[in-house]
C-alpha cells in the first residue's frame, strides 16, 4: 500500500546554530592604511540605453540572420545572383560575350537585389515586430524601464543586417565569377559605391516598415499595408505622382559608367538620401512611441503618443523636421526651378507635337547613310564628348531627294551642321531637326556629303 510508504509526520527543521561573531581587533597596519571597495557604475541613461540597445540589437540580429530558414534564403539568392550575372555577361545581343567588368555586375545585380530585398523586408519586419506578442512577451518586456526607442532601434538594426547580408552575397558572387573568367580588375570602391546606392534605400523601406506595424491592428494586416506601402513607393509614378519627393526612398538615378564613375550622379542622390533620412527618422520616433500601445485602436494610439511624447522627444523631432523641410525645399529647387523637370505627360506633349509638325514628311524619300568618317574626342573629367567628321548619303531610292532632313540630339550643343549643296532652310531647336533644300535634286543612285 501507498500509504504504509508514505510517512505524513512533519518533520521539524532543525535551527540554526548562531554564529559568535568575535571581534577582531585591527592591527596598526589595516588601521594606517584602510581599503576601500570600488563599485563602477554607469553614468547616466545615454549608457544604459547604448547597453541595452547592444544587447538587444545582437538578439534580434541573431534570431533573425542567424536561422537555417534565412540562411537557405541566402543560398537561393546566391544562385539567382549567379545566373543573372552569367546570363548578362556571357549570353549577351546576338550570342556575345562580355568582360565581366564591376559595372556590367553591378547592373545585372540591381534589380533582382531590390526585389528581394523588399520581399524579405515584408515578411521578416513583420516577424521582427510581432514576435513578443506572438510568444505573449510585451507585457514582461513593457514593465522594464528599457525605451522604446531603444527596442525599435535594435529591430531596425536586425533589418538592416538582413539587408547587408544580401549585398554581401550578391558582391561575393560577382567578384567570384570575375575572378572565375580571370577578369582581376574587381574595383572594391565601385562595389562599395553599389553596396551604398542599393542598401540605404532598403535600410529606409525597413524603417518604414516597422512604422507601419506600429499602425497596424495585427501581424498580418501589417504584412499587407507594407507591401502595399512599397508597391506605391515604386510605382507612384503610374498615378501621376513623378517627382522622387512623392515616392518615399527615390532619388535621380545612380548610373555606374567605365568612363564616367558616379561621381556626377552621386550627389544628387545623397541629397534625396538625407531628405528621406530625416523622414524615416521621424517614422522610427513615431514607432518607438506607438510600440507599447499596439494592442489599442489607431485613433487611441495617435492620443496616446500626443501625450507620451517628452519635450526631449518633440525637441529631436522638430530638428529632424526642420531637415527634412530645408532639404526637401532644396530639392525642389534645383530640379523644378534650377533644372528641367521632364515628365511623362511632358514627353507625350512632345511626342504629339513632334508628329503633327513633321507628319507631313512621313512619305518623303531621305537618303542612307553608307559611310562614316568621324573623329570622337572623348573628355571623362568633364562628362562630355565631342564627334566631327561627315557621312556619306546615298539616294537609294527611285525618286529624286530635293530635301533632306537631319535629326540631332536635343541635349548636344552643335557647332555646325551643313550638307553639300544644300541650303539650310530651318531649325528646330524644340525637335533637334535641320531641314536642307538640295540645290540640285539628289538623284536615284547620287551621293552627297553630311558635315
Amino acid at each position: 500500500m501507498i500509504s504504509r510508504r508514505f510517512s505524513f509526520r512533519v518533520l521539524r527543521r532543525a535551527k540554526p546554530k548562531r554564529e559568535t561573531v568575535r571581534s577582531v581587533a585591527p592591527s596598526d597596519a589595516s588601521a594606517k592604511a584602510p581599503v576601500y571597495a570600488t563599485v563602477a557604475v554607469g553614468s547616466g541613461n545615454a549608457q544604459r540605453w547604448v547597453a541595452a540597445y547592444s544587447s538587444a540589437a545582437r538578439l534580434e540580429t541573431r534570431s533573425l540572420v542567424g536561422t537555417l530558414p534565412f540562411l537557405l534564403v541566402l543560398a537561393l539568392w546566391a544562385a539567382m545572383a549567379g545566373s543573372e550575372i552569367s546570363s548578362s555577361v556571357w549570353n549577351g545581343e546576338y550570342g556575345s560575350t562580355s568582360y565581366p567588368a564591376t559595372t556590367l555586375v553591378i547592373d545585372a545585380l540591381r534589380q533582382p537585389l531590390a526585389l528581394i530585398g523588399m520581399i524579405l523586408l515584408v515578411y521578416s519586419g513583420a516577424e521582427m515586430f510581432w514576435r513578443e506578442r506572438r510568444f505573449r512577451f510585451a507585457s514582461i518586456l513593457d514593465t522594464t524601464p528599457v525605451p522604446g526607442a531603444v527596442v525599435i532601434a535594435a529591430k531596425w538594426t536586425a533589418l538592416v543586417a538582413l539587408v547587408a547580408c544580401l549585398i554581401a552575397t550578391g558582391i561575393a558572387v560577382g567578384v567570384a565569377i570575375q575572378l572565375a573568367a580571370g577578369h582581376l580588375n574587381l574595383e572594391p570602391l565601385v562595389y562599395l559605391s553599389f553596396a551604398c546606392v542599393a542598401g540605404i534605400p532598403l535600410a529606409l523601406y525597413a524603417a518604414a516598415a516597422v512604422f507601419v506595424h506600429s499602425l497596424s491592428p495585427n501581424k498580418y494586416a501589417g504584412m499587407v499595408f507594407v507591401l502595399l506601402f512599397l508597391v506605391f513607393a515604386q510605382r507612384a509614378s503610374m498615378l501621376g505622382l513623378e517627382h522622387p519627393l512623392w515616392r518615399f526612398a527615390s532619388a535621380s538615378p545612380v548610373r555606374f559608367t567605365d568612363m564616367n564613375g558616379i561621381a556626377g550622379d552621386i550627389v544628387p542622390f545623397a541629397w534625396f538620401m538625407l531628405f528621406w533620412t530625416a523622414v524615416a527618422a521621424l517614422f522610427v520616433l513615431a514607432a518607438a512611441e506607438l510600440w507599447r500601445s499596439v494592442g489599442f485602436g489607431v485613433g487611441e494610439r495617435v492620443r496616446l503618443l500626443a501625450r507620451r511624447t517628452t519635450r526631449t522627444g518633440n525637441s529631436l523631432a522638430a530638428a529632424i523636421l526642420v531637415v527634412a523641410i530645408a532639404t526637401g525645399g532644396w530639392i525642389l529647387f534645383n530640379t523644378n526651378v534650377l533644372n528641367a523637370n521632364t515628365t511623362r505627360e511632358d514627353v507625350l506633349d512632345w511626342q504629339g507635337d513632334y508628329e503633327r509638325t513633321y507628319g507631313q514628311f512621313e512619305d518623303t524619300p531621305q537618303p542612307i547613310i553608307t559611310t562614316v568618317d568621324v573623329r570622337l574626342d572623348l573628355f571623362p573629367e568633364e562628362r562630355r564628348y565631342r564627334l566631327a567628321g561627315s557621312y556619306t548619303l546615298v539616294n537609294d531610292t527611285p525618286s529624286a531627294i530635293a530635301t533632306v532632313l537631319v535629326a540631332v540630339r536635343r541635349e548636344a550643343s552643335v557647332e555646325r551642321v551643313s550638307v553639300e549643296g544644300g541650303d539650310l532652310a530651318a531649325t528646330d531647336a524644340r525637335f533637334g531637326m535641320y531641314r536642307f533644300e538640295l540645290a540640285a535634286p539628289l538623284e536615284a543612285g547620287a551621293r552627297t556629303r553630311l558635315d
